[in-house]
């Protein structure tokens, strides 16, 4: 149940995530421990263990995992059938990449993607979209759909450089929590986040969050 699996944590990676921005790090961290315990924990979760303060040390898997604790499922369910081009991302990285060195973890992203056939901005999009980043300099970069968070990794790396941020809505649950995992892998957890929600619904939350014309560029790929 590779994808199962991965999907699992991925979303309780989320979760971690959610209780880490709103300041709850006692039940994150409770969470963290959780996910060793039942030895669903990734390469993303000893991340988020180590912005949290700790150590391999302190993240001991149970010698026995009772079956209430994690129950196996059966069968694949529609949604890794239906997105395991998109979970596979995550394994890549977790075999290719080193956490933390988001370049590394780009080039593996790049040679699956090419592999498993997934659209992503590339070619002649990414070089106009390289242009108007340098050129313009955006401090709040929103962008319309995370999909695998190839392109929101990529435009974190670009605003990094001069205090930028990036903001990408989502409205596919399971695209969010791979994209919000791809980016704590590559260490950019600080300069982008993943909205997920409709466009119409969650564009009015940043706004609200960050004020009205504080977006300094829009991305979107159709």
């Amino acid at each position: 149940d590779t994808f199962a699996r991965t999907l699992r944590s991925a979303f309780l990676n989320s979760a971690i995530l959610g209780l880490m921005n709103r300041g709850d790090r006692e039940d994150a961290l409770e969470l963290i421990k959780q996910l060793v315990r039942t030895k669903l924990d990734s390469a993303v979760t000893h991340c988020l263990a180590r912005r949290l303060g700790l150590s391999d040390v302190d993240l001991v898997p149970a010698e026995r995992i009772e079956n209430m604790m994690r129950r196996r499922p059966q069968h694949a369910s529609r949604f890794e059938d239906m997105h395991h081009r998109e979970i596979g991302v995550l394994d890549a990285l977790q075999l290719g990449a080193k956490p933390g060195d988001a370049q590394a973890a780009r080039a593996v992203m790049e040679d699956f993607i090419l592999q498993a056939g997934l659209r992503v901005s590339g070619g002649e999009k990414s070089c106009i979209l390289d242009n108007t980043l340098q050129r313009h300099q955006p401090k709040l970069v929103l962008e319309y759909g995370a999909y695998v968070g190839y392109t929101t990794t990529w435009i974190a790396l670009q605003v990094k450089a001069w205090g930028g941020k990036v903001v990408s809505l989502e409205m596919d649950p399971i695209n969010a929590a791979v994209s919000r995992n791809v980016i704590e892998f590559c260490g950019l957890s600080d300069i982008a986040r993943v909205q997920l929600g409709h466009s119409d619904d969650s564009a009015d939350l940043i706004l609200e969050e960050y004020g009205k014309g504080s977006v300094h560029l829009v991305f979107m790929d159709q």
